[in-house]
């Protein structure tokens, strides 16, 4: 099979199991099941042999086999380099992995459910393959039409309703911010092709309407990727869709965002901004910055262990978008590994939750205070999670971590390094914290901060108590967990991320293959495995988890001096946590003021 071929079979599987699940579902649960899941599997191996070279041809398909022809480019193209195909293949997997889960999960499942999640795995991969403007924002849509759906899966509840009507209305105006962005290429290029775009823009000076497009595609893909000030959709999404759902909407979707960002700036906009590449660095620095820190404190405020997972997500996407923002090959090979492993990593630990709520019904950390001690594999992989989370050897996060905080090193930004260990150890102290109190029953119950919102939200997954855990639940969570571990200490893996990254940051390349049909063979450095100081820094990341989780669990025993500091750090954090309101007229005016500092910051810095 050619890759011609390959590509948009992978994207029409899932179309096609939706309509039939449809028809199908009135036959009972098992046929879904079966459907759903033979075509998320039947995607990501498609979606695996062309990114592991196993199909012939160059990976471009044009839709209806309009290709360009005498300089004119009337098609629209699916482009399957590397890190689009690894991207949207890590999307089936986790697909099939919630699937798999599911079958068990639920009491009873809609036939709507499975027919919801292809809908959402089609956006996903259309999303990565997409090679012009338009079709982006076309499956920006498709994946939050059936985002939405899932969040507000429980629709005649009206906590699942409100955190939909949140979600809605924040990712359409981010969809909408990004139509308008490419409306401004467009007009400036004559072409909403990212390949063609970014040729027509190459070697000519960044004119304002240039910057302009550049701003609103970069809000616009920061809304999908919970950059702060874009991130408030996000906790209370996860808040009331299905845990399964949730695995999802952490690990992979919110990643898509910095994804497809990075694609499109190196594609479209590299070159016209390549005078401007340090002042770029310093504001994407700044928005990867305050987007770990503030998530990072935010997910050690929370008993709400969604919430907390959540915060998690955007904490860590910050640290993806730290490696992006450094601008070079290095940095986005560290980025693409460590998001693959985050994604393995944070899929296992909404599993594992999964399991938890199963069992016991709720999600509040105080509500659950020892009562997993009856599970210990559970905990244990919570744990391990985790520890994962925290850049522990040799966990994928580690490496990728280490190819991260090079980039920041060459590039002068130690001072970033010290603080995304700090982010690393905060988020992952929460976790460790949580699976202390809840499985070991150490340290005194929680307070519950969210109990009423809790118990809203947890009544609707779950219809009883569970005696057992089930195999199908507990073998996607121990898998995703070897996959987190194999990304660190494979080499393949290790090299994969190499080529990726070189791919991504290499327009020259994508040009190449979607204008002239011709797979570039690039001279890929070797890719150092894991380092002493590599090592050293994820073992540091390890202390301040231990350190974060010691302080909430003992606050009796801690220093004086600490506790001075955390009574400070309490009040510090007063003002954060009221601007996370649940109120979607608020998010709506962060997400515009976030657009205006987005705006005057590129303004400022690029005149």
């Amino acid at each position: 099979m050619t890759a011609t071929v390959a590509l948009p079979i992978a994207l029409v599987i899932p179309v096609v199991a939706s309509a039939l699940l449809m028809v199908l579902g009135r036959r009972g649960s098992r046929w879904t099941d079966a459907v759903a899941q033979a075509a998320t599997v039947s995607t990501a191996v498609l979606l695996i042999a062309v990114a592991a070279g196993w199909t012939r041809g160059p990976a471009v398909h044009w839709i209806a086999g309009w290709q360009p022809t005498s300089g004119a480019i009337p098609g629209i193209p699916l482009v399957g380099d590397l890190p689009a195909t690894v991207t949207a293949a890590v999307a089936a997997v986790l697909v099939t992995a919630s699937l798999v889960y599911s079958v068990r999960y639920f009491e009873q499942v809609r036939p709507l459910y499975p027919v919801l999640l292809l809908t959402l795995l089609t956006g996903m991969v259309g999303f990565v393959l997409s090679g012009d403007l338009f079709n982006l924002f076309v499956f920006y849509e498709v994946i939050g039409v059936s985002a939405y759906a899932l969040a507000g899966y429980r629709i005649h509840h009206e906590g699942p309703l409100q955190g939909a009507i949140n979600f809605a209305v924040s990712n359409t105006l981010g969809s909408l911010l990004l139509l308008a962005g490419g409306v401004f290429v467009y007009a400036r290029t004559g072409t909403p092709n990212l390949a063609e775009a970014g040729t027509v823009l190459a070697g000519s000076d960044a004119g304002p309407l240039v910057l302009a497009a550049y701003v609103l595609i970069a809000a616009g893909l920061f809304v999908k990727a919970a950059v702060v000030p874009f991130h408030f959709w996000h906790a209370d999404a996860h808040a009331v869709a299905p845990t399964p759902v949730c695995a999802l909407f952490a690990a992979i979707m919110i990643q898509l965002g910095v994804v497809v960002f990075a694609r499109v700036h190196w594609v479209v906009f590299a070159d016209a901004l390549a005078s401007h590449v340090d002042a770029l660095r310093a504001i994407l620095t700044a928005a990867a910055t305050l987007t770990a820190v503030v998530a990072a404190v935010m997910a050690t405020l929370q008993n709400h262990i969604k919430r907390l997972l959540a915060f998690s997500s955007v904490a860590h996407s910050g640290v993806i978008l730290a490696g992006i923002a450094m601008l070079d090959p290095d940095g986005a090979t560290g980025s693409g590994l460590y998001l693959v492993a985050h994604a393995a990593t944070k899929a296992a630990l909404f599993l594992g939750l999964g399991i938890v709520l199963h069992r016991y019904g709720s999600v509040d950390e105080g509500e659950l205070h020892g009562r997993g001690r009856s599970t210990p594999v559970v905990g244990v992989m919570f744990t391990i999670g985790g520890l994962a989370l925290a850049g522990t050897p040799p966990f994928g996060i580690t490496l990728g971590k280490q190819l991260i905080d090079e980039a920041l090193l060459h590039h002068g930004h130690a001072w970033l390094v010290v603080c995304l260990v700090l982010v690393s150890g905060l988020t992952a102290g929460a976790v460790v914290r949580v699976a202390t109190r809840v499985f070991l029953g150490w340290g005194r119950p929680a307070a519950s901060h969210e109990a009423a919102d809790a118990e809203e939200a947890d009544e609707y997954e779950t219809e009883e108590a569970h005696g057992r855990t089930p195999a199908v639940m507990a073998v996607p969570m121990a898998l995703l967990l070897v996959a987190a571990l194999a990304a660190g200490i494979v080499p393949g893996v290790r090299s994969v991320a190499a080529s990726a990254g070189h791919a991504l940051t290499s327009p020259d390349t994508y040009q190449a293959l979607v204008l002239g049909g011709e797979a570039v063979e690039a001279v890929i450095p070797a890719t150092p495995g894991l380092t002493l100081k590599g090592v050293a820094i994820g073992s540091a990341g390890f202390a301040v988890a231990l350190l974060v989780a010691a302080g909430a669990l003992m606050p009796r025993r801690r220093p004086r001096w600490l506790g001075h500091l955390a009574q400070a750090g309490s009040a510090a954090v007063t003002p954060l946590r009221a601007v996370h309101s649940g109120h979607v007229g608020d998010y709506v005016a962060w997400l515009l003021t976030g657009v205006a500092v987005l705006g005057t910051g590129v303004a400022v810095l690029l005149r």
